[in-house]
């Protein structure tokens, strides 16, 4: 996530407000066209009809500067400040007063990448003065950096041109002194250039004051630092605008004011005047019937794998889903290549549907570093410190908790005080506010999996308190697909059978398909110690001796009516064999 206060990004902090809204209503007359192509798909002509709000900046004496600013609390617009947009006549023109630009140290020309021609990069940073001699460290796509090329010297620092791959998509690189070893990585984030704008995303998710229903926030990466811009509107002419809070190459933008119904046109730009394409996202009722997605173990390693079939399925058979739960492992390795591998395969899905997320050991333990789930998911908990959260949609209520630290999921611990404070308030009184209730973290608290059913004792102290409270808890880690029957606290049964949160009723445990890496087979041995759990699996059925099951990558989607709740299963086959969509089971039943 964006590191709050001015701290190195690896601190614990308690996160800034996201973003300033600054919002642009021209009634005059176009300036004359100058004859250029301008970045956009066309030009905004008029403004667009929009539901206008501000979001609250910290004072201007907090310490609110970006991630590697030297001026911490220099940058960003303050609410309440004016804008004269009487002059500003297009979108160039406003991005240009709201995010000015200043050249970095490190560029890339051209800026996109032209795929199969020579790329310059420039070197002027931190380097420059103490290194005579200066190596590039690249990969394309999704390569590491690890090819090395040495820079020539200039005045100013050091150049290199470097041939694109005719089918290139993105450029990492780092910077390393070959005498003495130092590096100038940005932290480990690395620097990027891609063969389109913007380098990564956008992609949607939701905060403490971007709530569903109501708000939106909008993410995306650029190669160069900048504020980032969002123009919006609730029809295609935009002609609305949001700023970012400070300079950065991964921007977390918030929209609020939303009305259920429209549809939220929208699309991004840095500080050069680049604007992506337009993208569109319905903005939900959240008292009406709903579909969510459930995915996990989404770990792609390289371009046109089970990742972006599993996209591709998503977008034509549920891009109507209001969200998209992943219940951790969200990338095979926590780099900045990976990132931009999975959210590059994953971009024609999360353009339209906003991400509810966890963390999983390979995703950098949120908080933590490496901390790259962090900066780009930023989900909405208040400190990395404690990486849980609940959010609601409508009454569907989701809490996420952290199953990378499982002392606090203890009676007595942070998590476990969390969890219980915040099911207790799904309840006023005997009246049941919140109507389903998901739970989700990444490490099953049931499990048959032979790879990592060990770990499944050390989840389940917390979920004492999801009995009454909790209708589905949705995990993953194992790569195999399983759902428990109803169960009460402890691995009981419940007494009648039922998925629910009445006395006698159960909560119902999945550990879900893996969407992007290979499924598993392997069950817990009939003869093992622990193999009472096998009889607690509702699905797959499995025969007594059995020790495999061919699992599939998938996932789960749920849909949400205002009594009924139906769960169902789909199968996309093996990496291998990658198959279209198929049933593997569904459960429906009235809550």
């Amino acid at each position: 996530m964006y590191p709050g206060c001015g701290r190195h990004p690896r601190e614990s902090a308690t996160k800034p407000a996201f973003t300033i809204l600054v919002l642009a209503l021209c009634a005059c007359d176009p300036k004359p066209d100058s004859g250029e192509p301008k970045p956009s798909d066309s030009p905004v002509d008029s403004p667009a009809d929009t539901h206008e709000s501000a979001v609250e900046s910290p004072p201007p004496d907090s310490d609110t500067g970006p991630p590697h600013s030297d001026t911490p609390g220099e940058t960003g617009l303050h609410t309440g400040d004016t804008q004269d947009t009487g002059d500003l006549v297009d979108p160039e023109a406003m991005v240009e007063k709201l995010d000015p630009y200043s050249e970095p140290s490190i560029r890339f020309s051209p800026d996109p990448l032209v795929p199969g021609a020579p790329v310059t990069i420039t070197y002027e940073g931190s380097l420059v003065g103490s290194a005579k001699n200066l190596d590039l460290l690249y990969g394309f796509d999704d390569d590491s950096p690890y090819n090395a090329l040495a820079m020539t010297s200039t005045k100013a620092g050091f150049e290199l041109a470097l041939d694109a791959p005719s089918d290139a998509l993105a450029l990492h690189v780092e910077f390393e002194d070959p005498d003495s070893g130092a590096i100038d990585d940005l932290d480990e984030l690395g620097y990027h250039a891609a063969a389109g704008f913007p380098y990564l995303g956008p992609w949607l998710h939701w905060s403490s004051t971007a709530v569903p229903g109501d708000g939106l926030v909008v993410a995306w990466e650029t190669t160069q630092p900048c504020l980032g811009v969002v123009e919006y509107g609730s029809t295609d002419a935009l002609g609305s605008f949001a700023v970012g809070s400070y300079e950065d190459t991964v921007h977390h933008v918030e929209i609020t004011g939303l009305l259920p119904g429209d549809t939220l046109h929208y699309r991004v730009w840095d500080s050069r005047g680049q604007a992506s394409a337009s993208f569109a996202y319905d903005v939900p009722d959240t008292t009406a019937a709903h579909s969510f997605i459930a995915m996990s173990d989404l770990q792609s390693y390289s371009l046109g794998g089970s990742l972006e079939h599993t996209a591709t399925e998503l977008v034509a058979n549920h891009a109507d889903a209001a969200f998209a739960l992943m219940a951790g492992d969200i990338v095979g390795r926590d780099s900045p290549e990976i990132w931009w591998l999975t959210l590059y395969e994953l971009r024609d899905l999360v353009s339209g549907v906003p991400l509810v997320t966890v963390a999983g050991a390979r995703d950098g333990n949120a908080g933590s570093s490496p901390w790259g789930y962090d900066r780009y998911l930023a989900p909405p908990y208040a400190s990395v410190d404690e990486p849980w959260y609940s959010i609601d949609f409508g009454s569907t209520h989701v809490l996420a908790l952290h199953s990378g630290d499982q002392s606090s999921l203890q009676e007595g611990g942070d998590q476990y005080a969390f969890t219980q404070a915040d099911l207790a308030a799904c309840w006023h009184g005997a009246a049941r506010v919140c109507d389903p209730v998901f739970a989700s973290w990444h490490v099953p608290a049931y499990n048959v999996g032979s790879r990592h059913f060990s770990e499944q004792h050390d989840l389940r102290p917390v979920t004492a308190l999801f009995d009454g409270n909790v209708d589905w808890h949705f995990s993953g880690h194992e790569h195999l697909y399983q759902r428990f029957e109803p169960l009460q606290y402890e691995a009981t049964i419940a007494p009648s059978g039922s998925y629910g949160v009445g006395t006698d009723d159960g909560v119902g445990y999945v550990v879900l398909p893996p969407a992007g890496t290979g499924g598993s087979s392997g069950l817990i041995d009939p003869e093992d110690p622990e193999a009472g759990v096998r009889d607690l699996l509702a699905f797959p059925v499995i025969a007594a001796d059995t020790t495999s099951h061919e699992g599939q990558i998938g996932y789960v989607i749920i849909e949400v009516g205002a009594a009924d709740l139906t769960l169902s299963a789909w199968g996309l086959g093996s990496s291998s064999s990658p198959v279209p969509e198929q049933l593997l089971e569904s459960v429906s039943y009235t809550r």
